[in-house]
C-alpha cells in the first residue's frame, strides 16, 4: 500500500507539474513570437527608412548635378569656350561625318585656353569626365580626361550607338535634362551614367551639349554614408533590370 501511495503521489506531482508548465510554455512561446515579430518589424522599418534616405539622397544628388550643369551652360566661360571651338571647327573644315581633329597645333592652342576653367569645374564637383559636344554633328570637341571618345563623331562613328550618343540626340531633340542609367562604356572601361544639358543660343535653341560622366563611385559614396545597418549590415542600389548600381 505504501508503494501504491508513493507511486500515486509521484504521478500526481508529475501531472500537476505538467499542468503548471503548459501555460508557462504557452506564455513563453507567445512572448518569443511577439518578440520575434517586433524584431522583424523593427528590421523592416529600418530597411524602409534606409531605402527612403538613399532615395532622397540620390534625388538630391541629381538635382544638384543638373543645377550645376545649367549654371555652367549659361556661364560666360562656356560661351567663350564654344566660340573658340566653333571657330576652330569652321576654320579647319571639320566634316560632319568625320571625327573631330584634336591633333592639330591649332586645336591644342584652343584646348589650352578653354581647359583650365572646365578642369577646375570637374575637380570641384568630382564627376568622372566633362565633355562639350557639337550640336550639329555630335563631335566630342572637348574632354577633360581625354579618353578614347575624345574627338569622336557621335552621329556616324563607332560610338553612334552608345549612351553618350543617345544623350546628345535627346538634348538636341529638345530635352532640357537627360540622365541615362549606368551601362558598360568602353571608352571609360567601366560602367558609366551620363547626364547632359543644352547650351542655348540667343534664340533659345540648343547649339551644343554639356555632358558629364558619372561613375558608380558617386552612388557608392551616397550608400556608404547613408545606407548602413550597424557594423555588419549593408545596403545596395538595384536597378529595374535587377543589376546592382552600387
Amino acid at each position: 500500500m505504501d508503494f501504491l501511495r508513493t507511486s500515486l503521489k509521484k504521478r500526481l506531482v508529475v501531472q500537476f507539474l505538467i499542468v503548471a508548465l503548459i501555460p508557462i510554455g504557452i506564455v513563453e512561446f507567445l512572448s518569443f513570437t511577439a518578440t520575434r515579430d517586433a524584431l522583424d518589424q523593427a528590421a523592416l522599418e529600418k530597411v524602409q527608412m534606409v531605402n527612403e534616405v538613399n532615395r532622397e539622397r540620390l534625388m538630391e544628388y541629381f538635382d544638384d548635378l543638373f543645377t550645376d550643369l545649367e549654371v555652367l551652360a549659361r556661364s560666360q566661360n562656356i560661351v567663350s569656350a564654344l566660340d573658340r571651338l566653333g571657330s576652330y571647327h569652321q576654320r579647319s573644315g571639320q566634316k560632319g561625318n568625320a571625327p573631330f581633329d584634336i591633333t592639330s597645333s591649332a586645336y591644342q592652342d584652343v584646348y589650352k585656353k578653354v581647359d583650365p576653367f572646365l578642369r577646375d569645374f570637374l575637380i570641384n564637383y568630382e564627376y568622372h569626365d566633362l565633355l562639350l559636344l557639337c550640336g550639329a554633328h555630335g563631335h566630342v570637341m572637348y574632354s577633360v580626361e581625354q579618353e578614347s571618345d575624345f574627338g569622336a563623331n557621335l552621329s556616324s562613328g563607332s560610338l553612334s550607338g552608345t549612351a553618350l550618343a543617345d544623350a546628345w540626340k535627346k538634348v538636341m531633340a529638345g530635352e532640357d535634362q537627360v540622365v541615362l542609367d549606368f551601362v558598360d562604356y568602353e571608352p571609360s572601361g567601366m560602367p558609366i551614367a551620363f547626364a547632359a544639358v543644352p547650351v542655348r543660343n540667343a534664340d533659345g535653341e540648343p547649339m551644343a551639349v554639356i555632358a558629364v560622366k558619372i561613375s558608380i563611385d558617386a552612388v557608392n559614396e551616397i550608400v556608404e554614408n547613408h545606407g548602413q545597418f550597424g557594423e555588419t549590415g549593408e545596403s545596395y542600389v538595384v536597378g529595374s533590370d535587377t543589376m546592382l548600381r552600387s
